[in-house]
């Protein structure tokens, strides 16, 4: 990806909020002792920790994709009690459409907006080309 593109790439939210990948201030790191099926106060454990007698967070934001609707509502309502019962805040996003699942594998989930716009425009012209030549086969 070039400078240029690295500046203008971003990620579109399920609510349409598109983030440039340039402001982002994140790490993705290996959770070691924790199973890909652990329960729900495991992942509340695991998200709001004590050290020293004082309360902290493993993130700000927690993304919830994986699970039927019901079960991730859930899941995002605890981890957002468990946060305020310890005076912290965390936002919860739930992506509604499994499209819309973010990916940490690298470039996925990462729209270029000027290849994007460029796409878009070389679509417009070739659709007003088409409709250029239904109207003159009409007339």
């Amino acid at each position: 990806m070039s400078e240029r593109s690295r500046d203008t790439a971003c990620i579109t939210l399920a609510n349409q909020t598109s983030i440039k990948t340039a402001d982002i201030r994140a790490k993705i790191c290996k959770i070691n002792g924790y199973s890909a099926h652990a329960d729900q106060n495991d992942l509340l454990n695991w998200l709001v920790w004590e050290r020293g007698g004082n309360f902290n967070l493993a993130g700000h934001e927690v993304f919830v994709q994986h699970g039927e609707d019901r079960q991730r509502q859930s899941l995002a309502e605890a981890l957002t009690k468990r946060a305020h019962s310890k005076d912290l805040t965390v936002r919860t996003y739930l992506p509604e459409d499994p499209l819309q699942w973010w990916s940490l594998e690298e470039k996925s989930n990462v729209i270029d907006l000027e290849a994007e716009q460029t796409r878009i425009e070389t679509e417009i012209q070739i659709l007003q080309s088409q409709l250029l030549n239904i109207r003159r086969r009409v007339n």
